[in-house]
């Protein structure tokens, strides 16, 4: 699981609504867990591109003054990441599946939840 936190300059109420157009326009499956708490799910187990993996979040928004603080944690859903530490494991001579897997189960969550918080 990738964690990481941002602020964000703005107040509460405008940041949370940016950010639910943000996960309208993503894609994304939405359950606010809270005022402040909002846990998401992006792409599909038949997918054809690596940025369509499924992937769970979390993110966290707290008010400091005129400043908001995004805390998040996202990750890839469990049997997706064990297929591809699989197919890691197996062809582990080969040296670049490795490093796809390793691209899609850390690089590639991560950039997506930066791409959100870009547009915020």
């Amino acid at each position: 699981m990738r964690t990481g936190s941002a602020i964000v300059h703005g107040d509460l109420d405008t940041v949370r609504e940016k950010l639910r157009v943000i996960l309208a326009g993503a894609n994304c499956r939405v359950a606010w867990l809270g005022g402040d708490t909002v846990a998401f799910r992006h792409g599909t187990y038949v997918t054809q591109t690596l940025s369509m993996l499924p992937k769970a979040g979390r993110i966290q928004l707290a008010a400091e003054g005129d400043r908001v603080r995004v805390h998040w944690s996202i990750e890839v859903a469990a049997p997706a990441r064990i297929w591809l530490i699989v197919v890691a494991v197996v062809f582990c001579w080969l040296v670049f599946p490795p490093l796809l897997v390793y691209h899609a189960l850390v690089r590639h969550p991560e950039q997506f939840v930066r791409n959100m918080l870009a547009a915020l």
